[in-house]
């Protein structure tokens, strides 16, 4: 049965280690998707010939036209404008130094672009199609690589005075803690990230011997996060401590959050969040503990739902809130 042709949205996930392309179409059905490879070090230039050659293959898979295309959402690491859509030198994507992506996306497609930071485009996709639907006060925490967050209040997306609200993964909680990337000292990215957990975990194993995690293959792969959620699953005492550090520093960061916020729901998304209880108990124990109990026993905590998809997903929802109908 050939399909019926209508208005389509393509949505554009960009980080700095993949690139992801969906295309939806005018009920939010998920059409197709492909993901490629950054290469960040290409230089944003080429990195977006290479996306909107992956994108254009893709139409042409799903035998969709340019000119059923609608307009173009798209998630970004920024800082960022999300009026203009000028890219300002992302930690993930050098070389984007005041790159007009909605410039450049809008003259080479001929529809409109709208661009926000991927953690927002992320919140407002739980949101609409996750583990925040029928909430309107949420907040919505990435952990992987790096910790952002995206704040929604009374429904809507807060972005801030120069729409960098939401660097949660910069609150101080530890003060004298390790230096950041963004300068700073103690941030929870600093001890928290994806990143900061294998830092931890190369330097204590060389210090244990005893830890699997200084053996093999552990000891080969040069040690990620996920080694140390796997050697933590197998009851490795370094590993699992490493963990419970991590994951404490995340409960005092969402209880600073809570009570800022007031939320009904916090969400945690990214890679990290797939550890299950390792991450959740400790988070959740922790909230308990120092938060206060007539704000705590309003709010839940709960893992996202759109797993891989949710940055295709983020940015559907930021042409939607953008632009609700074409």
């Amino acid at each position: 049965m050939a399909r019926k042709k209508s208005g389509f949205v393509l949505a554009l996930d960009i980080g700095g280690t993949k690139l992801a392309v969906g295309v939806f179409d005018s009920s939010h059905g998920l059409l197709g998707r492909a993901v490629i490879p950054t290469h960040a070090e290409e230089g944003p230039d080429r990195v977006l010939e290479r996306f909107i050659e992956l994108a254009e293959s893709l139409v042409r898979q799903l035998g969709l036209e340019h000119s059923q295309l609608s307009r173009i959402g798209v998630g970004c690491g920024g800082p960022l404008d999300a009026e203009t859509g000028i890219i300002y030198s992302p930690p993930n994507l050098p070389g984007w130094d005041a790159f007009p992506l909605k410039k450049k996306l809008e003259e080479h497609f001929g529809v409109s672009a709208f661009i926000d930071n991927d953690a927002n485009a992320a919140a407002m996709a739980e949101q609409l199609f996750g583990a925040g639907k029928g909430y309107k006060n949420i907040f919505y925490i990435t952990m992987s690589t790096g910790i952002g967050s995206g704040v929604i209040l009374d429904g809507k997306i807060y972005r801030g005075t120069n729409f960098s609200a939401g660097e949660f993964g910069h609150i101080v909680v530890a003060r004298n803690g390790p230096r950041c990337n963004c300068g700073g000292r103690g941030c929870l990215e600093a001890l928290a990230s994806g990143t900061a957990i294998a830092r931890k975990a190369r330097r204590e194993a060389a210090r244990k011997p005893e830890s699997v995690l200084s053996q093999k293959p552990f000891s080969d792969s040069g040690l990620t996060a996920k080694d140390v959620v796997a050697a933590a699953r197998r009851g490795d005492s370094l590993a699992k401590q490493i963990f419970l550090d991590a994951a404490v520093y995340v409960g005092l960061g969402i209880t600073t959050a809570i009570h800022l916020l007031n939320p009904e729901i916090v969400i945690i998304g990214g890679g990290l969040s797939r550890s299950g209880k390792l991450l959740f108990d400790p988070i959740r124990q922790t909230v308990e503990e120092r938060a206060q109990e007539y704000i705590a026993g309003f709010v839940r905590i709960v893992p996202a739902k759109l797993g891989k998809d949710v940055g295709i997903y983020g940015a559907l929802a930021v042409a939607l809130e953008r632009c609700p109908s074409s």
